[in-house]
């Protein structure tokens, strides 16, 4: 099927999206100490392979290059995503991208908002990445994919600041 643009789809009817903290994706380019090992990075691909997903949002993910990495490592071992987004946030080494089977109608990314939450204004360190993706002709959504973490060790036990990714339906 070919929509207006002359893009192919798949009749999907169900897809799979997964979010994952792949700690410190870091390439030895990187100004940090923990660059990722190849066993380490072996493992990560492991674990996006048994998820086995359509749409991947990933947390403290290192440079592009890192990510495109990771994208031709997962293709070489049968999991291709040919569309991806890298949002670069004030952090000068973690980052949050996603990598998706399908296309992206819209990207959005957010580099320097701030946000309120329990009464305490926060700072986006790490970026929000915010992409349309185009399932089908007839199926649309939106995803935002966010790393945020809380200085404060009480509210990072609880929970209430630190959470990973939303989907949102439109």
């Amino acid at each position: 099927m070919k929509n207006t643009e002359g893009r192919t789809f798949a009749r999907t009817e169900t897809f799979r999206v997964a979010t994952y903290n792949v700690e410190n994706y870091l390439d030895d380019t990187a100004s940090r100490c923990c660059v990722k090992s190849a066993a380490s990075k072996a493992k990560v691909r492991e674990h996006v392979r048994a998820l086995h997903p359509d749409v991947l949002a990933l947390q403290e993910m290192g440079s592009v290059a890192a990510l495109l990495e990771l994208r031709a490592a997962l293709q070489a071992e049968g999991l291709d995503f040919p569309h991806w987004e890298h949002v670069t946030g004030s952090d000068a080494n973690v980052h949050v991208a996603i990598l998706s089977r399908f296309p992206f109608s819209a990207r959005r990314p957010h580099t320097a908002d701030s946000f309120e939450l329990g009464g305490q204004r926060f700072r986006v360190r790490r970026g929000f990445a915010e992409v349309d993706v185009q399932v089908n002709p007839g199926c649309q959504f939106t995803l935002l994919a966010a790393h945020l973490k809380s200085k404060n060790e009480e509210r990072r036990r609880r929970g209430s600041v630190s959470f990973r990714a939303n989907l949102l339906d439109r």
